[in-house]
């Protein structure tokens, strides 16, 4: 039996990365940008055919989240939607929702923790099914396992990435069950996740070699007479405590979402081809029209003839 594939994408890393890679000048004759739509949908249609899924689905964040209640600063340097984005994303939700393609959000829960709830409900319970998740953001990275890999688009020069467990370990030096512990120590300064002061990336690795996580480290370390940190970053750990278990508490995806997943809705040839043309021909998209995958009735044909 063929291999089936679930890939899952991270819907505003992608609606971002496009905004920035594509030109202003994209717009309709009304003067909608419509540049990020255009490249989100081509980088959508252009994943469709390189990794093959049988399965597709998206998720976007909605609003704030329960890290947000815990703490006040989470993301809080990140500037607000640019208006010509926002603008796009009902066009983007429009197109996906001609392809049949599912979006799966949560009140209160970011994309990532609604990625890694299907996720792992999809490697658990479909046996045959191997999970592609696409995103460049290393947060995900934790979820990786034997039947979940990341997928980082490639743009440019650089080639794409699939990233198993080996990559995790040789990229940060950590398995991928320890990313949390490992921004806990180190922080993420893309998320505004402190950590502990004074504790960068080498030194985080170094800790979890010895201690496995957080948690353990600190029930260990002030007794252990060869750990393998100096007395003044023993200091800083022990004063930084809350931040540190906080930290890992706020870089952990959550994986257990009240989220409504079917597989099956997310048959990739399940979808009215005619009607997504119509879409794409609508906003100009004319060039995308040959990327759109074969429907239910074009599948059949192949099937009788091959």
């Amino acid at each position: 039996m063929a291999e089936r594939r679930l890939v899952l994408i991270d819907g505003h890393a992608l609606l971002y990365r496009a905004f920035f890679s594509f030109p202003p000048s994209l717009t309709l004759p009304d003067g909608q940008m419509v540049n990020a739509a255009f490249g989100f949908t081509r980088m959508l249609l252009s994943t469709m055919a390189e990794l093959k899924p049988t399965y597709l689905a998206v998720s976007f964040d909605v609003g704030k989240t329960f890290r947000h209640e815990e703490f006040a600063d989470y993301k809080a340097h990140r500037e607000k939607m640019p208006d010509e984005l926002k603008s796009q994303e009902p066009i983007v939700q429009e197109i996906l929702h001609d392809l049949n393609v599912p979006v799966y959000s949560m009140l209160n829960f970011e994309a990532d923790d609604v990625i890694g709830t299907v996720a792992k409900q999809a490697a658990q319970e479909e046996e045959e099914v191997k999970v592609l998740i696409v995103t460049g953001d290393k947060d995900i990275w934790q979820l990786v396992e034997d039947k979940i890999h990341v997928y980082v688009p490639g743009g440019g020069r650089r080639a794409s990435v699939e990233v198993d467990e080996a990559a995790v370990i040789e990229r940060l030096g950590v398995t991928p069950e320890q990313v949390p512990d490992y921004k806990g120590l180190a922080g993420d300064g893309s998320d505004n996740i402190p950590g502990v002061k004074g504790v960068g990336p080498k030194t985080a690795v170094k800790l979890l070699e010895k201690y496995g996580t957080v948690e353990q480290m600190y029930e260990q370390i002030e007794a252990d007479k060869e750990r393998p940190v100096s007395a003044k970053i023993l200091e800083k750990l022990l004063t930084d405590k809350q931040m540190a278990l906080m930290s890992k508490e706020l870089a952990t995806i959550k994986t257990d979402v009240p989220v409504d997943f079917n597989i099956e809705a997310c048959r990739l040839s399940s979808y009215d081809k005619t009607r997504a043309t119509a879409t794409l021909l609508k906003y100009n998209f004319k060039s995308l029209v040959v990327s759109l995958p074969i429907d239910e009735f074009e599948q059949e044909i192949q099937e009788a003839l091959f």
